[in-house]
This record gives structure tokens, C-alpha cells and sequence, in this order.
């Protein structure tokens, strides 16, 4: 969606996020969250379809704000798996 999207700087971001998190980093503490994760992930799945509805009804506004929940509910859990201030974490979704 991001390269889609055409905007390079949200391009940017989320390379620069995936490279910033080391992936061990990122699996260890999503292993520990191991009871959460079918919740997580039909919520994910679900925000995910949000997004695709939004872009096939082709309403920007709608895909916009789904797009920010998404990402905001991905920060906090980063946040919450990886055991690191918000401080740390939010300037990467939202600079």
C-alpha cells in the first residue's frame, strides 16, 4: 500500500522502521505475547480489510483514517511487546 501510494516519505518511514527494529528484537517480544496473538492478528486482519474496502470504494478520507488507526494500534503494541517508552516508538508512525 505504502509503495502504491506513491508517497515517498511514508515509503521512507516504513523502511526506515524495519530496518530500525532488529528482527530478533521484534520476534522475541511478539513470542512472549504468544496467548495474545490470535486476538492480534484478527484484529489485524480486520483493520487490514478496512483499509482495502476504503481504497476499493476509492474513499480517500476513510482510507486515511483507517490507515491511522492501523498504525496507531501497531505503535502502542510495539510499545507494549518490546517493553520501550512510547517516546521511542511514535516518532517512527508519526514524525
Amino acid at each position: 500500500i505504502c509503495r502504491a501510494s506513491g508517497h515517498r516519505y511514508l515509503v521512507h518511514q516504513i523502511e526506515s522502521l524495519w530496518s530500525w527494529f532488529p528482527s530478533v528484537m521484534l520476534y522475541e517480544g511478539m513470542r512472549r505475547q504468544e496467548a495474545l496473538a490470535p486476538a492480534r492478528l484478527a484484529r489485524e486482519l480486520d483493520e487490514h480489510r478496512a483499509i482495502l474496502a476504503a481504497l476499493e470504494a476509492r474513499d480517500a478520507r476513510a482510507a486515511e483514517d483507517e490507515m491511522r488507526r492501523h498504525i496507531g494500534n501497531l505503535s502502542q503494541e510495539l510499545t507494549e511487546v518490546l517493553g520501550v517508552s512510547p517516546a521511542l516508538v511514535e516518532p517512527l508512525f508519526w514524525p
